[in-house]
């Protein structure tokens, strides 16, 4: 039967060119859901170790003392009392009417937790992806907690992408520079401006004591 089969393939070619092909396509489907397998395995991996990070942080910050806040690590306390502040708030169904409900001290640090610890990949890449009330915190914020020079490349970023702002004129070539000039002050800056965001919570941590308020 095997001789036979050998026997037909050698005398139609064809058959042998359409098996081969079909082989090889067979092949190629099988590898390529085996990588989409293995991709979808990745972000859900990905997905759930966020997850549990998250609600790490946010058990870890619900509490907050002055004593508890003095003691973490900066970004780490900014992301865990900011997912406390967005737990809070997706709980209501209009969030923006929540969010400018709650005190300013809140405001700022939940808008801070975005502009530093969230996907945006620039400072123009963060206003295109948010807008008001959000961004207008962030700009009051930075303001106020951080200041100084970066404070301007911040505002003016803040003043491009502000649709009531009819006096700036934008061009790619000023999104670009104002993106390159925040990098730099962030690279340089990155340790100082933590710091003040940490002293802020540190000075009103009773604002972010979720077990009371």
């Amino acid at each position: 039967m095997l001789k036979e089969i050998i026997a037909a393939f050698g005398e139609y070619y064809y058959i042998t060119i359409v098996f081969v092909m079909f082989l090889i396509a067979a092949v190629f489907a099988w590898a390529k859901a085996v990588s989409a397998l293995k991709l979808r395995n990745r972000r859900r991996d990905e997905v759930l170790a966020k997850l549990r990070e998250e609600n790490e942080l946010c058990g870890e910050y619900s509490a907050l003392t002055a004593e508890k806040s003095l003691s973490a690590e900066p970004e780490r306390l900014l992301r865990g009392v900011a997912l406390n502040i967005q737990r809070a708030l997706e709980k209501s169904d209009d969030m923006n009417a929540a969010f400018l409900a709650m005190p300013e001290q809140k405001r700022f640090i939940y808008a801070l937790d975005f502009v530093f610890c969230e996907d945006a990949e620039s400072l123009s890449d963060f206003f295109r992806k948010n807008g008001k009330p959000l961004t207008k915190a962030a700009d009051e914020a930075v303001n106020r907690i951080i200041g100084g020079s970066f404070y301007a490349v911040f505002n003016r970023g803040y003043r491009m992408f502000d649709d009531d702002d009819e006096e700036l004129s934008v061009t790619p070539d000023d999104v670009r520079a104002l993106d390159s000039e925040y990098a730099a002050a962030i690279e340089s800056g990155q340790g100082e401006i933590f710091s003040a965001v940490k002293k802020y919570i540190c000075d009103n941590a009773e604002f972010f004591n979720t077990k009371e308020r």
